[in-house]
């Protein structure tokens, strides 16, 4: 603490690995977070979206892609997609930032597999 950045705040709690369905254990802990862990505005820090155990999660690190390449269907997707939302929704990034940077990684994605080939 003494010689940490002092400015540095926590955006957010993400709840992962989590079992699915949530075991009562799973449900009491992620309760327990949200009683103890509160924005300044009193609502809970923890990120709404629980991103749930995947075996497709370290099937795609074996096979070198992401899991959005490995698996786009997957639930795991879904859930992830959706925490970024929350995260650019605490940034106070509007869909129009958001859509604009989802474009800007697409050309820049299509632009290196039109260089690889």
């Amino acid at each position: 603490r003494r010689f940490g950045n002092k400015s540095i705040s926590v955006m957010g709690i993400v709840v992962s690995m989590a079992p699915n369905p949530l075991t009562s254990l799973a449900k009491h802990h992620i309760e327990q977070l949200d009683k103890l862990y509160r924005t300044s505005d009193g609502s809970p820090l923890r990120f709404k979206t629980i991103v749930h155990r995947a075996v497709a999660l370290p099937e795609s690190v074996e096979h070198k892609t992401t899991l959005f390449e490995y698996a786009p269907a997957h639930p795991a997707v879904e859930a992830f997609r959706g925490l970024a939302k929350e995260i650019e929704e605490r940034l106070g990034m509007s869909d129009t930032q958001s859509k604009a940077t989802a474009a800007k990684e697409n050309v820049s994605e299509n632009a290196e597999l039109a260089a690889n080939g």
